[in-house]
């Protein structure tokens, strides 16, 4: 087909008459429903004030804004708590406030009645009035309420707490272990408060304060068998107290879990609970250290491998994967005691686990060190660099707070030598070994292995020449770790930072660890003198240590599990000091007092913790705070001197008593007006950030409109156009 015919053929369709399809029609038509949902959302917009009106107008805003009003919603209902407690605290403030008015006046009464020159009868008429006011006291105390709340007699605590019923007592599981024993006994204790008190099997535990059941239930997480009173650790003592000593039994938070995995790297072995988290494993420690062959032991965080005549120290316990996050880890160590020189205090001359040697060592095989011949140092010895003699000569060995971390300590050797004789090497100037330090315990070490230590070294009146090595206990044998020589004063090299020295064990074997400080004469002045400090000796291993089945059952016998929510919900497992023998006999006895204060909970916040507290001690005349003046039992008057006088002793106290009472009051009542201004704060942002999301802006929702209606208006003549169209039809059917 020619272009031509095409164009032609294209302007023809273009021209067709039909009335089946008006497709302007429907084109005007799908742009009027277009503009009419466009202006229906505006219309929607400025009749209700909200951009977001249903959830398909904007569906994340609409949960943010959701979420946001209930927010707001809690936080408006939070300040008006807080503003019916001041109401609530300012009406028991203001009864209190009366009442010391006329504790005030009854003590003006017992002056004026202890004066002598008032008659009995006289005294009389002092104490009618002295009684009316005890008697309206009494009554203030007994009837002051807000919203039926008692808020003075300490008798009716709350609304809510009347239907409470009498207190709960701890619930008692126990767990069969065959048909003839329950092994386990599961207690779930209760809350207490301060003067209550709860006895298992004659171990009691006195609450000082308040405790929840979580902390009864750690008080008396881990109880040894017949532990006494002065014994129980773990407990938080500010909370309470124990007395006597339990019989028969020993509890635990945890619960024996046997079906332990583990993992094992070089490094470490960890203990966990497959499929488990959040649980907590606790470790059971053996009381010795068991020394037979293979046998497993865990004594002070420490895990113990026995050879047959000692144990070897083979892992600690990671202070920070310790159980607490449902994993345990012993951390694979070689090392030996007091390796990183941190016990004692900087300036002890002891150093504990080593022996120290302060004076001159000879590092050609004519000196002992441990018992053994020194290695032959190649670079002074060999060199014929060995001082022939000394005149002077001072060795000291101390401990320094000089460490690499800047905390800790550190061993420091020092020499200070005069009159060296050189060798016949004229010039050249001689060494002088020593201090020495050499560990007492040895480490078995496998070819591989590496040793890690941090080193410095400075010159003193001289050039320093330090060695270390590792001397095999069975052989004899050394290898060199490090010997270096600095350089004389005034010269690079005379001092050296910290550095860290790496040496590759080559045979393996029993070692003890060997360092020699030294002194280098290199200006052939015959005085000499150097330091040498040495810390962190740490050793990491090559290969894996192996275990079998029973060493792995036997360390997963020391550990205990127990879900995280045991302690929180207050359970504790109690068993009998004998091995399944029933338990059914434990007694457990929960003493309770009568609460004698008002305990007052606000609720200022939406979350469980945003409590604001208050405790108002009771007034009422039986055991209150004023009991000692308006017990009607007793015969509380001024009809006497003596009587007098120990009313204005009573009366003072009380009128503390009710100061504290008031200040605590106060303190509450301005806590809360702070928390006011506080939640009135976070509400307006609040508001204003929903307002940001939800809110409609009316200048563009109102022209959004406008535009729309003309759109409509439009739409609506070109659709009627459009209809108009189908009537060409006729004009053709007419035609002559």
């Amino acid at each position: 087909m020619k272009i031509a015919d095409f164009a032609y053929q294209r302007t023809y369709f273009d021209l067709m008459a039909v009335i089946n399809s008006n497709i302007k029609a429907s084109f005007a038509h799908f742009s009027l429903k277009t503009n009419e949902r466009a202006s229906a959302a505006a219309m929607s917009q400025l009749s209700t004030g909200k951009r977001i009106n249903s959830a398909k107008d904007d569906a994340a805003g609409m949960a943010i804004a959701a979420k946001m009003t209930h927010h707001i919603l809690g936080i408006g209902q939070s300040v008006r708590n807080a503003g019916d407690a001041i109401s609530m605290l300012q009406t028991a403030e203001g009864a209190t406030n009366e009442i010391t008015v006329m504790l005030q006046r009854m003590s003006e009464l017992a002056v004026q009645a202890s004066n002598s020159t008032y008659s009995s009868e006289q005294r009389a008429y002092l104490n009618l009035e002295f009684q009316q006011l005890k008697s309206e006291i009494n009554r203030i105390s007994e009837t002051l309420d807000w919203n039926g709340v008692k808020l003075l007699d300490g008798k009716m605590k709350s609304l809510d707490e009347k239907l409470t019923g009498p207190k709960p007592l701890p619930a008692i599981k126990w767990s069969h272990g065959s048909s003839t024993a329950t092994e386990t006994a599961e207690v779930a204790f209760t809350p207490l408060k301060a003067g209550e008190s709860v006895t298992v099997s004659g171990l009691k535990y006195i609450a000082t304060g308040y405790n929840s059941a979580a902390d009864v239930a750690l008080a008396f997480s881990n109880v040894q068998a017949n532990a006494k009173a002065d014994e129980m650790t773990g407990f938080e003592k500010s909370k309470g107290r124990f007395e006597g000593k339990i019989n028969g039994f020993h509890s635990s938070a945890f619960k024996p879990m046997p079906r332990l995995d583990y993992r094992q790297t070089n490094d470490y072995l960890e203990f966990y609970e497959a499929g488990k988290f959040g649980e907590k494993l606790k470790l059971i420690e053996d009381k010795s250290i068991n020394l037979a062959n293979g046998a497993m032991s865990i004594l002070n965080g420490n895990l113990y491998m026995g050879d047959g005549s000692k144990a070897k120290l083979i892992g600690v316990l990671d202070p920070a994967i310790n159980g607490d996050n449902g994993v345990i880890r012993f951390n694979f160590v070689k090392n030996f005691d007091n390796f990183n020189f941190d016990k004692g205090q900087a300036g002890g001359v002891v150093i504990d686990s080593w022996t120290t040697v302060n004076n001159r060592i000879k590092l050609d095989g004519s000196s002992l060190l441990g018992g053994q011949p020194t290695p032959t140092d190649p670079t002074s010895a060999n060199g014929g660099l060995e001082a022939s003699g000394v005149g002077y000569q001072s060795y000291t060995t101390k401990l320094s707070n000089v460490t690499p971390s800047g905390s800790g300590l550190s061993v420091q050797m020092s020499s200070s030598v005069d009159g060296v004789v050189n060798t016949p090497n004229p010039g050249t100037g001689g060494v002088v070994h020593g201090p020495a330090i050499i560990s007492n315990s040895s480490v078995e070490l496998n070819s591989g292995d590496v040793i890690n230590f941090d080193w410095k070294a400075s010159g003193g009146a001289d050039a320093y020449d330090v060695m270390a090595y590792i001397l095999n206990t069975n052989t004899g044998q050394t290898e060199i770790m490090l010997n270096t020589t600095g350089a004389k004063p005034g010269m690079p090299g005379f001092e050296t930072a910290w550095t860290t020295n790496a040496y590759t064990v080559q045979k393996s074997g029993n070692y003890k660890f060997a360092f020699v400080s030294g002194t280098w004469d290199a200006t052939a002045g015959f005085l000499a003198g150097a330091n040498l400090y040495v810390d962190n000796i740490d050793v990491k291993v090559n290969s894996q240590l192996t275990f079998s089945a029973n060493q792995i059952e036997k360390i997963k016998s020391n550990l205990l599990t127990t879900d995280i929510g045991n302690l929180r919900e207050g359970r504790v497992y109690f068993e009998s000091d004998i091995g399944n023998q029933n338990v059914t006999d434990l007694n457990v006895v929960v003493n309770y007092v009568e609460d004698n204060s008002l305990t007052l909970n606000f609720r200022v916040g939406l979350k469980e913790d945003q409590m604001i507290s208050i405790s108002i001690q009771s007034f009422n005349n039986k055991d209150g705070l004023l009991a000692s003046i308006t017990n009607q039992q007793s015969n509380i008057s001024i009809l006497s001197v003596e009587m007098a006088n120990d009313v204005m002793r009573k009366v003072s106290d009380a009128i503390n008593g009710i100061a504290l009472v008031r200040s605590n009051m106060g303190a509450t009542m301005n806590r809360l007006l702070h928390a006011i201004d506080n939640l009135t704060t976070v509400n307006v942002n609040s508001e204003q950030s929903r307002s940001q999301i939800e809110d409609a802006d009316y200048a563009k929702a109102s022209t959004e409109l406008a535009k729309n209606q003309i759109k409509l208006q439009a739409n609506t003549a070109v659709l009627a156009q459009a209809n108009l169209s189908s009537e060409m039809i006729l004009k053709l059917l007419n035609a002559d």
